[in-house]
């Protein structure tokens, strides 16, 4: 039989920031909108450009954009390209080549055809980090539901530390899927990429000093951490970072989206990717906002509005610059389980 190959991914979405964005703008006259969120490792980075509004913000498709490396000019953009089947893409999107390496400074101007909106914002882009290892262990937590596969992290690093530093770790999974389609009854492999749920609390560096024990009663609350971004301030030199995701997603689930295409599953291979990514200051504090934003804390009514940091000038939005390194990691193969199906008790 034929044999077909279907790449399915989830991104998640970074942004970064000084002056502070409101969530609402209410009857604010419109402002320009440069969210630039450029990784030094890629060949092509995005920009999106738009104009705030009350309830929905307006795409800028016949935007002016210059890109200085270290105050040169290297790049115009002047065409937006928008992929409409592409995951989280608008029509304000631009795509920028322009290479970039630890230390230099990048700057961003954008302003409308007519010139009436012009904005900029600039940064570093910062140091490189190195993931020297990694040890691993399974932790099994015992909920009110049932018992559960984590797998554990110990990730060592050195850090600079006569550098003020900021840093994001994440996890991304990688699951390849020999099956059978449903639609077109030929063998397909399909690669799902998800970035996992970061379970961080049991880490001194990741909780702010605040480390709790990872057990059934806490497992499900909303992470303080959701974004793993720190700050050097409690490193000094060598560390060893300590973190934790499912071992299998679902309990052996599929993602939907996927299992509902699909048929005699063959085999799930699985792969861990963690990222250890240098990070701006701008974006440090931005992803430390979205942490609260995020958190089970924020929107009580004793609580005030999060404001998000915002390092453009003339406008609103993030320029970040993130660069790092990562390592993979195999876990066990598996079959999944599908819905309809008897759960598998032995994970």
């Amino acid at each position: 039989m034929k044999k077909s190959l279907l790449s399915i991914v989830a991104f998640f979405s970074l942004v970064s920031c000084t002056n502070e964005i409101p969530l609402d703008y209410g009857n604010e006259p419109s402002k320009l909108i440069v969210n630039a969120l450029l990784d030094a490792q890629k060949q092509e980075n995005k920009i999106v450009v738009a104009l705030t509004g009350h309830n929905q913000v307006t795409y800028i498709t016949d935007a002016r954009i210059k890109v200085f490396v270290n105050e040169e000019l290297k790049e115009e953009i002047t065409a937006a390209t928008y992929n409409e089947t592409a995951q989280g893409a608008s029509p304000g999107d631009y795509f920028s080549s322009t290479h970039f390496v630890p230390g230099d400074k990048v700057k961003i101007e954008v302003s409308t055809a007519d010139s009436q909106f012009k904005a900029w914002g600039e940064a570093l882009v910062p140091s490189s980090m190195v993931i020297e290892r990694i040890d691993t262990t399974s932790v099994f937590i015992t909920t009110p539901f049932d018992t559960q596969r984590f797998i554990k992290l110990n990730v060592t690093f050195t850090d600079n530390a006569n550098v003020d530093n900021y840093y994001r770790i994440a996890i991304e999974r990688i699951q390849t899927v020999d099956a059978v389609s449903s639609n077109t009854d030929n063998d397909t492999t399909v690669i799902v990429n998800t970035v996992e749920r970061l379970i961080s609390r049991e880490d001194v560096v990741l909780t702010d000093g605040r480390p709790t024990p990872m057990d059934g009663k806490n497992i499900f609350d909303s992470p303080e951490n959701k974004y793993g971004v720190f700050d050097n301030s409690r490193i000094n030199g060598r560390y060893t970072m300590s973190v934790s995701t499912e071992y299998y997603p679902y309990g052996q689930n599929l993602y939907y989206g996927v299992y509902e295409n699909l048929k005699d599953i063959k085999n799930v291979k699985t792969n861990i990717l963690v990222h250890l990514l240098g990070i701006s200051e701008g974006e440090y504090y931005y992803l430390r906002a979205l942490n609260i934003l995020d958190s089970d804390n924020s929107g009580g009514p004793f609580n005030e509005a999060i404001k998000l940091p915002s390092n453009i000038t003339g406008g609103i939005g993030i320029v970040g610059i993130s660069t790092g390194t990562s390592l993979k990691l195999d876990l066990q193969d598996y079959k999944p389980v599908l819905p309809a199906t008897k759960s598998i008790v032995n994970r």
